[in-house]
Parts: structure tokens; C-alpha cells; sequence
């Protein structure tokens, strides 16, 4: 998988990045790229075992109108823009967050999107070896009424690794972490959540 290049880097908090997009989300949509380490979820019977990783990078919108993508979408296709988006299944939205359970998610509109898999032990797995265990995923593009559909992704903050808005590169850890990993924190919460939002807000 690519990389993204980028001319800084940051380290933030998860409760920084909460509170940074919060603020940014105030003056409009934001261009992002999204880093995730997640499980998979592959079906039981699979030879891998149930620790494997999926490496995700995502270009995104976030803090967006998901029913205006949809009409604009319909009208580049020709059609009249008459979608109504349906309430949410689950979660309640916070700017530009979905709250559930207590979790905050980034709800994103995916423009692009590469991934990889590894096992535990940092082995990778080819993708044409671990698709056929992969969970399905059904299309949206018949319920927008659209040929292109409009991806919609909710992303756990706790799963995010990196952010990258305007150039800066944002490496994401715990608000709880380890002696050694603290050190590399230049910043507490609040003031990396300065820096943060005046980055994004450049």
C-alpha cells in the first residue's frame, strides 16, 4: 500500500482530535486523509486466525451533508435531486462525530480508499488469498438512485492511527499511554488541540 507524503508530523491525543475536528467542523467541511487499524471481521472459518489486521488509508470528506452529495450526484447523472435521507440506524451526531454507546465515530464520505492486511506478527496476507473469508458489503447506489455511488464510512476514533489534514500529518495515540510512549507526546491534550486546530483551520 502507498503512503501518504506529508511535510510535518504531530503527535495528538485521541481527546485532541475530538476536539480539534469539533472546532475546525464549525467553518465547513474538511479534506482528510484517515489512517485505521481494525479487525477485519472475516468469517469464522478462515485459515488465518482471528488476529488479523486490516491497514486502511482513506481520502475523505468529513463534515459533510450526506442528502446534498446524494442530489448532486443524481443531478450530474441527469436525475431530478429529489433524495431524502433516511434517519440514522444507530448513533447520534456530534459536528462532525456519530455518538454510540458512548464511542465517537468519524462519519466520512470516502473518496479513495487502499488497504492491506498482516497477521500478528506483521506477516503480510494477499488480498486475493484473504477475499474469499472477507464480510460482503451491499451498495447504496440503488437506494441514492445513483450509478456512482455516495460511499459513507463511520470510523472509530479509538481505531484511528493518523490524520492528516492540509499537509500535517497527525499521529494518533491513547489518552492513556505508557511511560515511554509519553515522552514522545511534546504536547499536553489542550495545547496539541491549539495546535491542531489552527492547523486544520489554515
Amino acid at each position: 500500500m502507498s503512503t501518504v507524503a506529508e511535510s510535518t508530523s504531530t503527535v495528538i491525543t485521541r481527546s485532541a482530535l475530538i476536539d480539534g475536528l469539533t472546532e475546525r467542523a464549525k467553518r465547513g467541511a474538511i479534506i482528510a486523509t484517515i489512517e485505521t487499524r481494525t479487525d477485519p471481521r472475516l468469517k469464522k472459518a478462515n485459515p488465518f486466525g482471528p488476529n488479523v489486521i486490516k491497514h486502511s488509508l482513506v481520502n475523505c470528506v468529513i463534515n459533510w451533508r450526506y442528502e446534498g452529495a446524494v442530489n448532486r450526484q443524481r443531478e450530474r447523472e441527469g436525475t431530478e435531486a429529489t433524495f431524502e435521507a433516511s434517519p440514522r440506524a444507530w448513533g447520534e451526531r456530534f459536528g462532525p462525530f456519530v455518538i454510540h454507546k458512548g464511542k465517537f465515530y468519524v462519519e466520512a464520505r470516502v473518496l479513495r480508499a487502499e488497504c492491506d492486511y498482516q497477521l500478528p506478527n506483521g506477516s503480510p496476507v494477499r488480498y486475493e488469498d484473504i477475499k474469499p473469508y472477507l464480510p460482503g458489503r451491499q451498495s447504496s447506489a440503488e437506494s441514492q438512485g445513483v450509478e456512482k455511488e455516495i460511499i459513507v464510512r463511520d470510523y472509530a476514533v479509538e481505531n484511528i492511527v493518523g490524520l492528516t489534514v492540509d499537509g500535517t500529518r497527525y499521529d494518533v495515540v491513547d489518552d492513556i499511554v505508557e511511560p515511554v510512549a509519553a515522552e514522545q507526546v511534546a504536547m499536553t491534550a489542550a495545547e496539541s488541540h491549539d495546535l491542531f486546530a489552527a492547523c486544520v483551520g489554515a
